[in-house]
């Protein structure tokens, strides 16, 4: 569990997200009282504070950040089942009210199954050579 050492008395909380690939970009999908997201850089912060008197625990605060690929994104895998791989890191911080103070970095790997356009013509290849002969004279 991400941060399983603050106490429950904590009243905020840090997690960034780090080493996405180039062009990916994060966004909050629900509007959750207490969740701000800050992009910095490449580096995505997330700070949780606390609201009406609840702090949302990390589990709940990451099911609300949507991870949105670069158009086309691939790693060239290929094969039967091209699954592709998309992986960064996770540095969690939290800081209880008595001062103790909990940081822990993740790496998460998810797998990802690409959406691949049909190619059209030449039969399915990537290329086609054409020559057009046109006559002389």
């Amino acid at each position: 569990m991400v941060g399983g050492n603050v106490n429950s008395t904590a009243t905020s909380y840090t997690f960034s997200i780090t080493g996405l690939t180039e062009g990916a970009s994060l966004e909050l999908i629900n509007n959750v009282d207490g969740i701000n997201l800050v992009q910095v850089g490449s580096r995505y912060i997330v700070e949780v504070k606390t609201t009406g008197g609840q702090l949302q625990p990390p589990e709940e605060a990451l099911k609300n950040i949507k991870i949105t690929m670069p158009q086309d994104f691939s790693t060239n895998e290929t094969g039967a089942d091209p699954a592709q791989e998309l992986g960064f890191f996770l540095n969690f911080s939290a800081q209880d009210a008595e001062g103790a103070q909990n940081t822990q970095t993740e790496r998460a790997d998810i797998v990802v199954k690409p959406v691949t356009d049909p190619l059209n013509g030449n039969n399915g290849t990537t290329w086609e050579q054409r020559y057009d002969h046109h006559p002389v004279g």
